[in-house]
């Protein structure tokens, strides 16, 4: 029997995993330590829970959800560190983003915490194997994270797997909530292996678990056939956020992109994108460059797909009000604009102020952010032979929003962004890995456009090409591949989260109507020699 370890302890623990489930992120990419990183805070909490079996929650429930927490603060804070980057000139505090990345990480690693506190209490209770348990709890807290009006769904474990491209196709089938369950999977088999008598039988469940799936993913990245594909521009303008919105600027930054246009479609260009927010004023509106961009697409002879920002005047019963959006829009050479789309997923404090639209003091809050509205509804944009839809910067990290596209019929996704904003930190990587995993999830290809890169081209496995230089002011000319068939993802959704969910529940339950002093964990720990 092992004592328990002391808050101290637990703490080290905790802070060791989450040291080691950073670097499994860029920079470091190192996904095999997303296996093995959980396996100091997991051993920990098993120590916690065989010694307070006979004890009430209350004595012991600070110190799992303490060592949970100081993991996810760790993880967090080496995941987010590039807030303190951010190229943000209407900061109207630029101090804050020193505070408030220590502020985000403790929010979000409340989630570990509230794993480590259910985990610990499960396996102290019941029978529940922790292979089961682990998986289950940690992918339900990871879900939770990214719901409501604060979701942050940046960093699920499962992206990590975005550099094992054998692993990575796991996605087709389960997403990244898969891909996450899969990793917290190894952590618990690896531990059980370490500590439990009869290892060798562990052992095998454990190499069985990490090579089926990645075999099976081989083999289907060894079988991907070639698919019809679609030639477009990603035009990189490059241009800093200082002086993005500077009327005696305009005039330079529209040529530079028909500049950059005007190279993409010599090389064949099919359809030409403009990054986020590219047109630096109200475009729909706008009566001098509205016309100047629809004579542009009609010389080129192919179609732009551009951000702007854009505002309506709402009547709803008092007196007119204006609302801003972060949208975007598809000008045709015949036809100009001819349709147009709305963010949906707006960045929490970035584009709005969460509960702002139930609280009227928040409505009053200036951090500096776009103070947008989100959109009603995905648009499709049909170009004939082929469709695509359209994620804005952020968007590209919530699964639901792109599945939806793909059922909808989307043959290609499409991804505008500004990620000069991330400076030259690791953000740009990691937003850009995040996106990649969308395509494996619904087998579509994709063709991602950023203001200062990381622009590319991703096909339906994963693998990308045309990619550009951070701060590089180019035009990247990619064949994108069209969706390759419905994956099993597509279809069924995130049936892992959803069952993660619902064994989460059952083992709380079982947890709360067992008695203390009830049955042991399902391992017996090795004892020491001598």
């Amino acid at each position: 029997m092992r004592d328990a370890p002391g808050t101290l302890g637990l703490l080290g623990r905790g802070v060791a995993s989450g040291l080691l489930l950073g670097g499994a992120f860029p920079p470091f990419n190192l996904w095999i330590l997303a296996l093995v990183g959980l396996v100091p805070l997991l051993a920990g909490l098993e120590d916690l829970a065989t010694a307070n079996r006979a004890r009430g929650l209350s004595a012991w429930a600070g110190s799992a959800f303490a060592a949970g927490w100081a993991a996810g603060l760790t993880y967090f804070v080496l995941l987010l560190w590039w807030i303190v980057l951010l190229d943000a000139p209407s900061l109207t505090i630029p101090w804050v983003r020193y505070p408030g990345t220590f502020a985000i990480a403790g929010w979000l690693g409340l989630f570990p915490g509230l794993f480590a506190l259910a985990y610990a209490w499960i396996r102290a209770r019941t029978g529940a194997p922790a292979w089961l348990a682990a998986p289950a709890l940690w992918t339900a807290a990871d879900g939770l994270r990214g719901w409501g009006e604060l979701g942050f769904p940046w960093g699920h474990l499962g992206y990590s797997q975005i550099s094992f491209p054998a692993a990575l196709q796991m996605a087709s089938v389960a997403g990244v909530f898969g891909l996450t369950a899969w990793a917290v999977a190894m952590n618990s088999l690896s531990l059980e292996a370490l500590r439990t008598r009869g290892r060798l039988r562990l052992v095998a469940a454990a190499v069985l678990v990490f090579a089926v799936p990645v075999m099976l993913g081989a083999v289907r990245l060894a079988r991907a056939p070639e698919l019809p594909t679609q030639r477009i521009a990603l035009v990189q303008p490059n241009v800093p956020n200082v002086d993005k919105w500077k009327p005696a600027l305009r005039s330079r930054h529209f040529e530079n992109l028909a500049e950059l246009s005007r190279q993409g479609v010599a090389a064949g260009a099919e359809l030409v994108l403009w990054p986020e927010t590219a047109a630096p004023c109200y475009l729909r509106r706008d009566r001098r460059w509205r016309p100047w961009v629809e004579e542009l697409a009609s010389d080129l002879g192919v179609p732009i797909f551009t951000g702007y920002p854009d505002y309506q005047v709402v009547k709803d019963g008092g007196d007119p009000r204006t609302t801003f959006t972060n949208s975007a829009a598809l000008v045709t050479p015949a036809d100009g604009f001819v349709a147009s789309m709305d963010k949906i997923e707006l960045v929490p404090f970035g584009e709005r102020v969460p509960f702002s639209q139930y609280f009227s003091v928040l409505a009053r809050v200036d951090f500096g952010e776009a103070d947008f509205v989100p959109g009603a509804a995905p648009v499709i944009f049909d170009l004939g032979e082929w469709k695509f839809g359209n994620l804005v910067c952020f968007e590209a990290i919530f699964p639901r929003l792109t599945r939806r596209y793909a059922n909808e019929g989307a043959d290609i996704l499409v991804n505008i962004t500004n990620d000069s904003w991330f400076g030259a930190g690791s953000g740009a990587r990691q937003h850009a890995d995040m996106a990649i995993m969308r395509c494996v999830e619904t087998g579509c290809g994709m063709a991602r456009c950023a203001n200062s890169g990381i622009s590319l081209a991703a096909d339906p496995w994963g693998r990308t090409f045309g990619e550009t230089s951070l701060f590089e002011r180019e035009v990247s000319v990619v064949d994108v591949p069209r969706r390759s068939s419905r994956t099993v993802y597509l279809r069924l959704g995130n049936w892992v989260l959803a069952g993660s969910v619902m064994v989460s529940i059952s083992l709380l339950v079982a947890a709360f109507f067992r008695r203390s002093g009830g049955r042991a964990p399902s391992f017996t720990p090795r004892e020491s020699a001598g």
